[in-house]
């Protein structure tokens, strides 16, 4: 596979399985964009480990795969084909990848983060400065980590329900605790005043860290406007996981994010 075809699998599964941050991509310059999706597609066969392992070991053993692909260089695949490519073109370090996938361990382990705010940074903070260094962009540390930190949290309340039919311990021990549940019985949280006052609490935060990034780049920009707008979401189902409402698609999504004052 040449890599003109490896960056259109990229782009499709980009569309497919990150399809939120496949819309941001669309805000770069025409050029750039296959560099940005051969990321994203690399970034979710690294965070899809919890859905397709069989247990913590196969997890490890999927995510050590990927850190000796992206260190050796002697494996092959349709989004290695494509990253290699883009890590040459873009001087993308190598260890950025390398903390991507570092932060995805918790996910094999399915154990709960320590903290639900550094989990989200870590997952979300390397895959901007890829974009960043894509990008040409001259947004500071500081923006991206807020913007990063906003991002990440918000998107995992987003999944919370979906997380706890599948039993991904997400949330922090101190809050199962006082939501007066056991890890081992994560998935049978149901919907209610402790629950929902725990959601309202990281919809906070994800607001403030949403307010602290003054993003200069487009594609940030877009990325701070869809965050909020999917906060605007979470607060009209009164933080209820569980709310119809909560989830709803925003009409017009990509419309309402690309088509804006920048």
């Amino acid at each position: 596979m040449n890599s003109q075809e490896a960056y259109t699998y990229c782009r499709d599964a980009a569309e497919r399985f990150d399809r939120d941050r496949y819309i941001l991509t669309l805000a770069a310059p025409a050029g750039l964009r296959p560099a940005l999706w051969a990321i994203l597609a690399f970034n979710h066969e690294i965070a899809k480990v919890r859905d397709v392992s069989t247990g913590a070991i196969t997890g490890h053993i999927r995510l050590s795969w990927w850190r000796d692909a992206m260190v050796d260089g002697k494996y092959s695949h349709e989004v290695l084909t494509a990253l290699r490519d883009a890590i040459m073109h873009h001087d993308l370090p190598v260890s950025w990848f390398i903390a991507l996938i570092d932060a995805r361990m918790r996910d094999a382990d399915n154990t709960p983060p320590p903290a639900l705010d550094l989990y989200a940074s870590q997952t979300n903070l390397p895959l901007l400065w890829l974009f960043r260094r894509t990008l040409g962009s001259t947004d500071d540390d500081n923006t991206l980590n807020h913007l990063a930190t906003a991002y990440g949290l918000t998107g995992l309340m987003r999944s919370l329900s979906y997380f706890i039919r599948h039993d991904d311990r997400m949330l922090p021990l101190d809050v199962l605790s006082n939501i007066g549940i056991a890890p081992e019985q994560f998935s049978h949280i149901r919907a209610g005043d402790k629950l929902s006052s725990y959601v309202r609490s990281v919809a906070r935060q994800a607001q403030i860290h949403l307010d602290q990034a003054v993003p200069q780049d487009r594609v940030f920009k877009s990325m701070k406007k869809m965050t909020g707008l999917y906060l605007k979401n979470i607060y009209r189902a009164q933080c209820d996981p569980f709310n119809p409402k909560y989830n709803r698609a925003i009409p017009f999504l990509g419309l309402r994010i690309l088509i804006q004052d920048h």
